[in-house]
């Protein structure tokens, strides 16, 4: 609307090279509490891998180095909801991280939300009430 081109205007002058987003409040109240959640989850998960390190004799400098080549990590491709993970290596390596930290917290609470996020999607498919079987378009993880 005019306002919000008005505010984009005047921001452009201030920061010309700074991105502009035009949302609601809520959706930046939300973006704050989820950046400084992700933040502090990464400074969590350095500190989990530190730990690991100095058990298993690792460095974390040389394996914190190797994350900058998997695109994966950055971009807006990983930002979408879904049925959590599965395939062959997420879940057998969740559970490989379990079994040398037992108690990890961070470990837990990634295999927990996978369980509960596909538990959701099944009981959203049941509502429908649908007789026979049902195909998940787009399920797997690789186009072939």
């Amino acid at each position: 609307d005019r306002d919000s081109g008005k505010l984009e205007d005047f921001w452009r002058t201030i920061a010309p090279n700074s991105p502009q987003i035009v949302t609601s409040t809520r959706n930046v109240e939300i973006a704050k509490i989820s950046l400084n959640f992700m933040l502090t989850l990464k400074i969590a998960l350095a500190n989990c891998l530190g730990h690991f390190c100095e058990r298993h004799e690792g460095n974390i400098e040389e394996i914190v180095d190797a994350f900058k080549y998997d695109t994966r990590l950055s971009g807006k491709r990983m930002w979408k909801t879904g049925l959590g993970f599965g395939g062959p290596c997420f879940p057998k390596d969740i559970d490989n991280w379990l079994y040398h930290n037992p108690d990890n917290p961070l470990g837990l609470a990634v295999k927990k939300e996978n369980k509960s996020v596909f538990e959701k999607s099944i009981r959203y498919i049941k509502s429908f009430r649908v007789k026979g079987t049902v195909a998940i378009l787009g399920l797997t993880y690789k186009p072939d």
